[in-house]
């Protein structure tokens, strides 16, 4: 009898932990007919699952009308957003006919973030082979006033190494250069 009780508890427990990975997540179509002509995905992770605890708490996937990939909305837990200051991520992607490029991503960084380091938003662009092509770095007006810089230009050659920064003003006006 004991044996059978011990059985039936642990047989409990396992479906008990079981259903708290099978929710950690949940799913919904939020649009069949989106800006790329394909259906809108939003997944939204709880804590206990592994998207979670890699600090992601809801990704928003963007398909084109033949289910491909177009565009990827990631949003961070308050835990992430502090170590890296990023509280969202877009992903932007072209669809070749052999394979899916990534073309473009855009980092937005916290409130936190931006009241130290200036910088508000990141945007990536990236070459065929994937690495990176050129960075832009937009500075918030409080400290384009006392900093003077509003944005910063990375360019990189084919390999992903940088070879140019340059440094605007609010005006869009070039205030330093620097070759690398």
């Amino acid at each position: 009898m004991n044996r059978i009780r011990r059985l039936a508890i642990g047989c409990v427990l396992i479906w008990l932990f079981s259903l708290s990975y099978t929710f950690a997540s949940e799913e919904r179509i939020t649009s069949q007919n989106n800006e790329f002509g394909g259906k809108t995905e939003e997944t939204t992770y709880k804590k206990g699952s592994s998207r979670y605890e890699e600090g992601i708490y809801k990704i928003i996937e963007f398909y084109d009308a033949n289910g491909k990939i177009r565009e990827i909305e990631s949003y961070y837990t308050d835990e992430r957003s502090k170590k890296d200051g990023v509280k969202k991520r877009e992903q932007y992607y072209f669809q070749s006919r052999t394979k899916t490029l990534l073309t473009k991503a855009e980092f937005y960084y916290t409130d936190a973030y931006s009241s130290y380091n200036g910088m508000y938003k990141c945007e990536e662009k990236y070459h065929e082979n994937g690495n990176k092509k050129v960075s832009e770095f937009f500075y918030t007006d409080k400290w384009a006033k006392t900093h003077v810089v509003s944005k910063m230009i990375i360019d990189y050659d084919s390999k992903g190494l940088e070879k140019k920064r340059t440094h605007y003003d609010s005006k869009g006006k070039i205030i330093s250069q620097e070759e690398r």
